[in-house]
Protein backbone atom coordinates (compact mmCIF):
# COMPACT_ATOMS: atom_id res chain seq x y z
CA UNK A 1 0.00 0.00 0.00
CA UNK A 2 2.50 2.44 1.04
CA UNK A 3 4.69 1.66 -2.13
CA UNK A 4 1.58 2.03 -4.19
CA UNK A 5 0.87 5.29 -2.87
CA UNK A 6 4.13 6.64 -3.47
CA UNK A 7 4.35 5.66 -7.31
CA UNK A 8 0.77 7.00 -7.42
CA UNK A 9 1.59 10.76 -5.69
CA UNK A 10 5.09 10.96 -8.19
CA UNK A 11 2.66 10.34 -11.11
CA UNK A 12 2.24 13.86 -13.13
CA UNK A 13 -0.79 14.79 -12.41
CA UNK A 14 -0.51 13.15 -8.97
CA UNK A 15 -3.20 10.33 -8.40
CA UNK A 16 -5.41 11.15 -6.11
CA UNK A 17 -4.07 9.53 -2.65
CA UNK A 18 -5.87 11.19 0.36
CA UNK A 19 -4.59 8.79 2.79
CA UNK A 20 -2.72 6.21 3.30
CA UNK A 21 -2.88 3.08 6.36
CA UNK A 22 -0.26 0.42 6.82
CA UNK A 23 -1.44 -2.67 8.46
CA UNK A 24 0.95 -4.85 10.81
CA UNK A 25 4.24 -3.85 8.55
CA UNK A 26 7.30 -3.17 10.31
CA UNK A 27 10.54 -2.87 8.28
CA UNK A 28 12.93 -4.00 11.03
CA UNK A 29 10.76 -6.73 12.53
CA UNK A 30 9.67 -7.94 9.66
CA UNK A 31 13.44 -8.59 7.77
CA UNK A 32 14.49 -9.77 11.91
CA UNK A 33 11.75 -12.40 11.24
CA UNK A 34 12.67 -13.98 8.06
CA UNK A 35 15.02 -17.23 9.53
CA UNK A 36 11.71 -17.85 11.98
CA UNK A 37 9.40 -17.13 9.19
CA UNK A 38 11.40 -19.37 7.05
CA UNK A 39 11.04 -21.98 9.64
CA UNK A 40 8.01 -22.23 10.40
CA UNK A 41 7.11 -22.47 6.50
CA UNK A 42 9.22 -25.73 6.61
CA UNK A 43 7.32 -26.89 9.32
CA UNK A 44 3.92 -26.17 7.97
CA UNK A 45 1.94 -29.25 7.00
CA UNK A 46 1.56 -29.46 3.09
CA UNK A 47 -1.66 -30.83 2.99
CA UNK A 48 -4.44 -31.82 4.81
CA UNK A 49 -7.39 -34.54 4.94
CA UNK A 50 -10.24 -31.49 5.71
CA UNK A 51 -10.50 -28.00 5.29
CA UNK A 52 -11.24 -28.22 9.07
CA UNK A 53 -8.35 -29.61 9.97
CA UNK A 54 -6.55 -26.73 8.36
CA UNK A 55 -8.06 -24.71 10.54
CA UNK A 56 -7.47 -26.70 13.67
CA UNK A 57 -3.86 -26.45 13.09
CA UNK A 58 -4.01 -22.77 11.79
CA UNK A 59 -5.30 -22.25 15.61
CA UNK A 60 -3.04 -24.57 17.43
CA UNK A 61 0.06 -22.82 15.49
CA UNK A 62 -1.17 -19.47 16.31
CA UNK A 63 -1.07 -18.17 12.57
CA UNK A 64 -4.60 -16.74 13.97
CA UNK A 65 -5.78 -16.54 17.19
CA UNK A 66 -9.65 -16.12 16.08
CA UNK A 67 -11.57 -18.72 15.46
CA UNK A 68 -13.99 -17.02 13.34
CA UNK A 69 -11.23 -15.71 11.81
CA UNK A 70 -9.67 -18.81 10.68
CA UNK A 71 -13.21 -20.32 9.53
CA UNK A 72 -13.08 -17.59 7.04
CA UNK A 73 -9.43 -17.05 6.37
CA UNK A 74 -8.00 -20.47 6.17
CA UNK A 75 -10.01 -21.91 3.66
CA UNK A 76 -9.69 -19.30 0.82
CA UNK A 77 -5.69 -20.50 1.04
CA UNK A 78 -6.26 -23.72 0.41
CA UNK A 79 -7.14 -25.61 -2.46
CA UNK A 80 -7.76 -29.34 -3.50
CA UNK A 81 -5.22 -31.37 -4.97
CA UNK A 82 -6.91 -34.37 -6.94
CA UNK A 83 -3.75 -36.69 -6.89
CA UNK A 84 -2.91 -36.62 -3.17
CA UNK A 85 -6.41 -36.40 -2.18
CA UNK A 86 -6.20 -33.75 -0.07
CA UNK A 87 -6.19 -30.27 0.62
CA UNK A 88 -2.68 -27.89 -0.27
CA UNK A 89 -2.06 -24.61 0.06
CA UNK A 90 -2.96 -22.43 -2.80
CA UNK A 91 0.82 -20.12 -2.53
CA UNK A 92 3.65 -21.15 -2.63
CA UNK A 93 5.04 -19.05 0.02
CA UNK A 94 8.48 -20.03 0.35
CA UNK A 95 9.52 -20.19 -3.43
CA UNK A 96 9.07 -16.48 -3.27
CA UNK A 97 11.58 -16.33 -0.39
CA UNK A 98 13.98 -14.50 -2.51
CA UNK A 99 11.45 -12.14 -2.89
CA UNK A 100 11.19 -11.23 0.94
CA UNK A 101 13.64 -8.72 1.72
CA UNK A 102 12.22 -6.36 -1.67
CA UNK A 103 8.60 -6.80 -0.37
CA UNK A 104 10.56 -4.86 3.07
CA UNK A 105 12.99 -2.92 2.32
CA UNK A 106 13.32 0.75 2.58
CA UNK A 107 9.61 0.69 3.82
CA UNK A 108 9.79 2.53 6.45
CA UNK A 109 11.28 5.54 5.11
CA UNK A 110 9.02 5.42 2.17
CA UNK A 111 6.10 5.35 4.29
CA UNK A 112 7.07 8.26 6.52
CA UNK A 113 7.88 10.47 3.68
CA UNK A 114 4.56 10.21 1.89
CA UNK A 115 2.63 13.64 1.90
CA UNK A 116 -0.45 12.58 2.72
CA UNK A 117 -2.23 11.79 6.64
CA UNK A 118 -0.56 8.18 7.60
CA UNK A 119 -1.82 5.58 9.97
CA UNK A 120 0.09 2.79 10.92
CA UNK A 121 -1.65 0.10 12.74
CA UNK A 122 0.62 -2.62 14.56
CA UNK A 123 0.12 -5.52 17.47
CA UNK A 124 1.55 -4.93 20.82
CA UNK A 125 4.30 -7.90 19.41
CA UNK A 126 5.37 -5.15 16.63
CA UNK A 127 8.50 -2.29 17.58
CA UNK A 128 9.15 0.79 15.79
CA UNK A 129 12.70 0.82 14.08
CA UNK A 130 14.63 3.43 14.03
CA UNK A 131 13.30 5.00 10.95
CA UNK A 132 9.41 4.99 12.27
CA UNK A 133 10.42 5.76 16.01
CA UNK A 134 12.04 9.09 14.27
CA UNK A 135 9.31 10.06 12.20
CA UNK A 136 6.27 9.38 14.48
CA UNK A 137 8.16 11.76 17.51
CA UNK A 138 8.29 13.89 15.07
CA UNK A 139 4.76 13.90 14.22
CA UNK A 140 4.40 12.15 10.90
CA UNK A 141 2.33 9.67 11.26
CA UNK A 142 -0.69 8.59 13.98
CA UNK A 143 0.31 4.90 15.31
CA UNK A 144 -2.69 2.69 16.91
CA UNK A 145 -0.95 -0.04 18.97
CA UNK A 146 -3.90 -3.19 19.63
CA UNK A 147 -3.32 -5.46 21.89
CA UNK A 148 -2.78 -8.55 19.69
CA UNK A 149 0.85 -10.70 19.57
CA UNK A 150 -0.11 -12.16 16.46
CA UNK A 151 1.13 -11.56 12.97
CA UNK A 152 -3.02 -11.08 11.79
CA UNK A 153 -4.30 -8.17 13.99
CA UNK A 154 -6.52 -7.17 11.26
CA UNK A 155 -8.05 -10.51 11.04
CA UNK A 156 -7.91 -11.42 14.80
CA UNK A 157 -8.92 -8.02 16.38
CA UNK A 158 -11.54 -6.72 13.46
CA UNK A 159 -13.43 -4.27 16.11
CA UNK A 160 -10.36 -2.29 17.52
CA UNK A 161 -8.77 -2.41 13.89
CA UNK A 162 -11.99 -0.78 12.62
CA UNK A 163 -12.07 1.76 15.31
CA UNK A 164 -9.02 3.07 14.05
CA UNK A 165 -9.78 2.93 10.81
CA UNK A 166 -13.06 5.15 11.19
CA UNK A 167 -11.01 6.88 13.79
CA UNK A 168 -8.50 8.16 11.67
CA UNK A 169 -10.41 8.66 8.04
CA UNK A 170 -12.73 10.49 10.37
CA UNK A 171 -10.33 12.78 11.59
CA UNK A 172 -9.16 13.19 7.78
CA UNK A 173 -12.59 14.31 6.60
CA UNK A 174 -13.07 16.49 9.28
CA UNK A 175 -9.48 18.03 8.65
CA UNK A 176 -10.17 18.41 4.77
CA UNK A 177 -13.78 20.05 5.52
CA UNK A 178 -12.19 22.73 8.09
CA UNK A 179 -9.38 23.55 4.86
CA UNK A 180 -12.62 23.90 2.32
CA UNK A 181 -14.46 26.15 4.93
CA UNK A 182 -11.19 28.13 5.19
CA UNK A 183 -10.41 28.50 1.38
CA UNK A 184 -14.15 29.33 0.80
CA UNK A 185 -13.96 32.35 3.59
CA UNK A 186 -10.50 33.26 2.34
CA UNK A 187 -11.95 33.35 -1.04
CA UNK A 188 -15.49 35.18 0.07
CA UNK A 189 -13.08 37.72 2.10
CA UNK A 190 -11.15 38.73 -1.08
CA UNK A 191 -14.03 38.87 -3.22
CA UNK A 192 -15.89 41.23 -0.15
CA UNK A 193 -12.39 43.16 -0.71
CA UNK A 194 -12.05 43.75 -4.30
CA UNK A 195 -15.83 44.85 -4.24
CA UNK A 196 -15.24 47.19 -1.74
CA UNK A 197 -11.86 48.55 -3.85
CA UNK A 198 -14.42 48.56 -7.11
CA UNK A 199 -16.57 50.45 -5.17
CA UNK A 200 -14.33 53.11 -3.77
CA UNK A 201 -12.68 53.43 -7.42
CA UNK A 202 -16.27 54.50 -8.85
CA UNK A 203 -17.56 56.93 -5.66
CA UNK A 204 -14.27 58.79 -6.30
CA UNK A 205 -14.45 58.81 -10.17
CA UNK A 206 -17.91 60.22 -9.56
CA UNK A 207 -16.87 62.56 -7.10
CA UNK A 208 -14.64 63.66 -9.24
CA UNK A 209 -16.69 64.28 -12.17
CA UNK A 210 -19.32 66.01 -9.93
CA UNK A 211 -16.95 68.60 -8.42
CA UNK A 212 -15.08 68.70 -12.32
CA UNK A 213 -19.17 69.90 -13.05
CA UNK A 214 -19.12 72.11 -10.26
CA UNK A 215 -16.03 74.30 -10.83
CA UNK A 216 -16.43 74.50 -14.39
CA UNK A 217 -17.37 78.27 -15.27
CA UNK A 218 -20.73 79.20 -16.99
CA UNK A 219 -21.04 79.98 -20.15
Amino acid sequence: AARAAAIGLSCRPPLPVRAVVLLDAVEGTAIEGFPRTAAWLKARPASFATRKEAIAWALSSRMLQSPAAASLSVPSRLRWNEAAKAWVWRTNIAGAAHFWSSWFEGLSALFAGLAVPKLLVVGSFDCLDNALEAAHMCGRFRLQVVPHDGHQVHEDRPAEVADALANFLGGVLRQRAAFARLCTAGSLAGEAKRSRHVESRTAGAEASESKGKLSAPAA
